[in-house]
């Protein structure tokens, strides 16, 4: 039986000061899939290494590395896309990153959306990361590039969006607090 999805794994480090993940994304379908892992830092000049949303949702906290909708009623000319890596059938990535401790959520328009709300505290008891990807016969019209040693392939932000599915890892349990917006 063929799979409809890839599957995606977690492991999560927790110090004081930060969580790491690790995770690997195995692509279990037939056909090669692009994993939208992958920002440029136009300050930096650089991949961003620690780049990642962060949304939390009832006591789970998703921690994502996806192509993040635009708000309802927002235009914006130049929407954050980040790159895909392309993953052939049956094949392997791998990536990691640290966000900070206590938790905040991020994405690149929270604050337009909840710029003057009063931030409050809540407890969260999972995580979950997410990650964005989409078959590569429905995407058409990437460029291709490389940086830091990878090959990478950046779609228009609205064909990546549409195309664009979304895979949770597994749970991880933990005993954590963070800041949203409501």
């Amino acid at each position: 039986m063929s799979q409809t999805q890839p599957v995606v794994r977690l492991l999560l480090k927790l110090s004081d000061r930060s969580a790491h993940l690790e995770y690997e994304i195995r692509n279990t379908l037939d056909q090669p899939i692009y994993v939208f892992d992958r920002l440029y830092d136009m300050r930096a000049e650089k991949l961003a290494d620690d780049w990642a949303y962060r949304a939390v949702d009832g006591r789970t906290v998703v921690i994502a590395r996806q192509v993040w909708p635009l708000p309802g009623g927002l235009r914006h000319e130049n929407p954050e896309t980040p790159y895909g890596r392309r993953v052939a059938p049956h094949a392997t990535i791998t990536g990691q990153f640290s966000v900070p401790l206590p938790l905040t959520e991020h994405d690149p328009y929270y604050f337009i959306v909840h710029g003057r709300a009063r931030p409050v505290q809540v407890s969260i008891d999972s995580l979950v990361f997410r990650a964005g990807w989409a078959p590569a016969a429905q995407l058409h019209a990437g460029s291709e590039v490389e940086l830091g040693g990878e090959k990478l392939t950046l779609f228009p932000f609205q064909e990546a969006l549409g195309r664009q599915q979304l895979t949770d890892s597994n749970s991880a349990a933990v005993s954590l607090s963070a800041t949203v917006m409501p």
